[in-house]
């Protein structure tokens, strides 16, 4: 919901491409203004998200899909479908959509980033580090600072790679959920 303020677009368009139960697509419609969402989550069946945002895609305000995110970033690319705010909360890296996520993300918009792969980030997975950030990693009293600049430094080098200018709104780590 801050991101949402931060942008500063009336009733901006939001993609949630690792929705979950649904919780950041309502704060999102309810608290944030958003005019419309779609809450994306490859799990389907006995999962709360449709039934947690059904008042939202009745009134129109929400669409529900079961695709991979990446899938959903590369529509983008492909059909033009562009959100205000494309919201990344891959649970472990977020590497792959730091690539990919920029496809479906207008000129101006906000791309939101959470990753929560710290053991990578402070240099237990030293191959993993390598291979999705480009970085070697050390494990030393500063290494959640290491790990916030790793996952901005990758973001600004695939919007580079995409003629693309990308600028930090604001970076935090959640010391409880080793979240980024």
């Amino acid at each position: 919901v801050l991101a949402l303020a931060v942008l500063g677009v009336p009733g901006p368009r939001v993609l949630d491409a690792m929705s979950g139960s649904g919780v950041r697509t309502l704060r999102y419609v309810l608290e944030g203004g958003a005019s419309f969402v779609l809450a994306n989550e490859l799990m389907e069946g006995e999962h709360p998200l449709e039934a947690n945002l059904a008042p939202l895609v009745a009134d129109g305000r929400c669409n529900v899909s079961h695709s991979d995110a990446i899938d959903l970033y590369l529509r983008g690319k492909l059909d033009g479908t562009r959100f205000d705010m494309v919201d990344v909360d891959a649970f472990g890296t977020g590497q792959p959509h730091l690539s990919e996520a920029w496809y479906a993300l207008k000129a101006g918009g906000l791309l939101y980033i959470c990753a929560t792969d710290s053991l990578t980030t402070k240099g237990e997975n030293p191959h993993k580090a390598w291979s999705g950030y480009a970085a070697t990693a050390q494990s030393f009293p500063a290494c959640n600072e290491q790990g916030l600049r790793l996952v901005v430094a990758t973001a600004f080098r695939e919007a580079a790679a995409r003629n693309l200018h990308a600028a930090p709104v604001f970076s935090y780590f959640h010391r409880p959920s080793s979240t980024f």
